[in-house]
């Protein structure tokens, strides 16, 4: 080792001893790796996955739903703090090979195009807020051939409709655009990708293989194609995590009882035996055989509620992406919708920040525009009642908008219950604090 690093040769080198590699048989169940949830509001959650439960999702998901080959060259851009990268390690149990990247994304923005036709990527995988980001300056078709990529996929948050359109008009018109949940309690997707099934723009192409998802309302009932509800998963399935750390046998007694019950609390105590994974959903009529595409609407506790109409905030996202883009009149660089309590807790109010270009200044103007393009595109009952101009947005280190904790902000919470350390940018919440001061005397 020569000042912390060792080079390639080097390192290939110390393993050639000329031994046998040392192979080890466990049990489905042996426990494969420990992922930490976000933490934002709590604790980070220490999810334990099965060794056999892991193989198995992958080789489904990429061999099959996405038709993965051993001539694929799979990139995704992930740290390796967020479940993607895990995702990611998984696709070498199908034989396709890996690119791994370490740096910004967007500081050149050719950089990761270039990267996929210099070495022949034909997946391509990223977040949402990306892919947003790149539309407003970089057109990729442009400037790449791009001709081995036949795959993008697109998580971390629900990509927009319009950035549907975008991607097929700017980066290539022939590709699969994925766009998949699921989330570092299953290290895999509950919904995403099928190259045998259409894609339709705003939606995710179908539930995934052997996951028995449906959308419930709050009593518990499934809903009707087309109406919104909470996702849940009601049968199990090979990826469920054993557990959270420590498992029996691994910690003691009462530190292994609190686990197992937070685990019970983190998914089954909303409805008993039913996996409740916390994203407001819509699950579509069934087309061309998908049996119903998934609307991702936003995280279940951050869904907004004025009036007794529930809907989720990506619904005011991408009314604003699509009505306020940098080629508009006016530019919203970023936003973040929440609700406060009002009536004492009976009822809610629909609060929207903004973050606007440097020097601009939001005025009467632009408040109207943003009401009047909710109500038409939604309803009257989406429209913002308070609409304020905030210096940034809150993001998590894994680039997901905080809306959970600026909401509890904003109703009084103190700031000890976020986890400032899961922010990227927590220096901003002092501006909320402040904010939340005055709306709680305007309606006290």
């Amino acid at each position: 080792w020569n000042d912390g690093w060792v080079s390639w040769d080097a390192f290939l080198e110390s393993g050639s001893g000329g031994g046998e590699i040392e192979w080890f048989r466990g049990s489905f169940d042996w426990p494969l790796w420990i992922l930490f949830s976000s933490g934002t509001t709590n604790k980070p959650k220490p999810i334990v996955h099965r060794a056999g439960g892991m193989i198995l999702q992958s080789k489904k998901e990429l061999a099959i739903q996405a038709d993965f080959k051993e001539d694929d060259v799979f990139f995704y851009y992930t740290t390796t703090g967020w479940m993607m990268w895990n995702f990611l390690v998984n696709a070498l149990s199908v034989g396709c090979t890996l690119v791994l990247y370490d740096g910004s994304p967007l500081k050149d923005p050719s950089l990761l195009w270039r990267m996929t036709d210099e070495l022949g990527i034909t997946i391509f995988g990223t977040s949402a807020k990306y892919i947003d980001q790149l539309s407003r300056d970089y057109r990729p078709k442009e400037h790449h051939n791009l001709s081995a990529l036949r795959q993008i996929h697109s998580t971390g948050s629900p990509l927009a409709a319009h950035l549907f359109d975008w991607v097929y008009e700017n980066i290539k018109k022939d590709v699969l655009l994925a766009s998949i949940t699921g989330g570092t309690d299953i290290c895999s997707l509950f919904a995403g990708f099928c190259t045998a099934l259409p894609v339709y723009r705003g939606e995710l192409q179908c539930r995934m293989l052997g996951m028995a998802i449906e959308s419930y309302t709050s009593e518990g009932k499934p809903t009707a194609p087309g109406q919104s509800g909470d996702l849940v998963c009601t049968k199990p399935f090979p990826c469920q995590p054993l557990g959270f750390w420590p498992l029996p046998g691994y910690g003691e007694d009462e530190d292994v009882k609190e686990a197992q019950e937070r685990y019970r609390q983190s998914y089954f105590d909303e409805f008993p035996d039913v996996w409740y994974h916390g994203d407001h959903v819509l699950i579509t009529e069934s087309r061309e055989g998908n049996g119903g595409g998934v609307t991702m609407l936003g995280r279940s506790d951050g869904v907004l509620n004025p009036g007794g109409i529930r809907f989720g905030s990506s619904e005011i996202y991408n009314v604003l992406d699509a009505a306020f883009s940098p080629t508009s009149a006016y530019h919203i660089v970023d936003c973040l919708v929440v609700g406060q309590s009002i009536q004492g807790g009976v009822d809610e109010r629909v609060v929207l920040f903004v973050k606007l270009t440097d020097g601009r200044v939001l005025d009467d103007a632009l408040c109207k525009a943003v009401k009047t393009e909710v109500r038409t595109r939604r309803t009257a009952r989406h429209v913002p009642e308070k609409i304020l101009q905030v210096s940034d947005i809150p993001y998590t280190l894994n680039a997901k908008k905080v809306e959970v904790p600026i909401k509890k902000i904003l109703n009084g919470v103190s700031v000890d219950a976020v986890n400032v350390t899961t922010l990227r940018n927590p220096e901003c919440l002092a501006e909320y604090i402040k904010i939340g001061e005055v709306l709680r005397k305007e309606i006290s």
